[in-house]
Parts: C-alpha cells; structure tokens; sequence
C-alpha cells in the first residue's frame, strides 16, 4: 500500500502522468514536497489576483463590477 503523502503527490500532480519517482520518497520528503507544492500555489495564486487587480485600475471605478462580472462569471 501507497503512502498516504505520496498519493496526496499524486493528486496534486495529476493522475496520468509517469510519477514512479515519487515512489523513491520517504514520507517525510513526500510532505515536504507537498507542502511547497501547496505554497507555490497560493503564491502563483496571489499573484494571478494582484495582475488582475492592477490590470483592472485602467478600468474606471464605477465599471469595474461590470467588467468582473463579464471577465469572470
């Protein structure tokens, strides 16, 4: 049976895909690499929102909820 950290890896990383290597993980690397997989996710998150923030500033202040409404159903 799997590790529970390397199948949560798994899951993350999509299923389909050659993932033997993971395998080769302790447990407690599979968490490590979890972990830093979720932060680079929040920080690409983050990231995506504040782009769009700014991207929204050209936009006057009375559209911008039309705009979000139309650009993100």
């Amino acid at each position: 049976m799997a590790d529970k950290p390397i199948d949560d890896l798994r899951r993350k990383l999509g299923a389909g895909k050659p993932l033997d290597i993971l395998d080769t993980l302790a447990p407690e690397q599979a968490q490590l690499l979890s972990r830093s997989l979720d932060a680079a996710m929040q920080r690409d998150h983050r990231a995506l929102d504040q782009a769009i923030e700014q991207s929204l500033s050209m936009v006057p202040l009375l559209l911008r909820p039309a705009f979000k409404k139309v650009l993100f159903p």
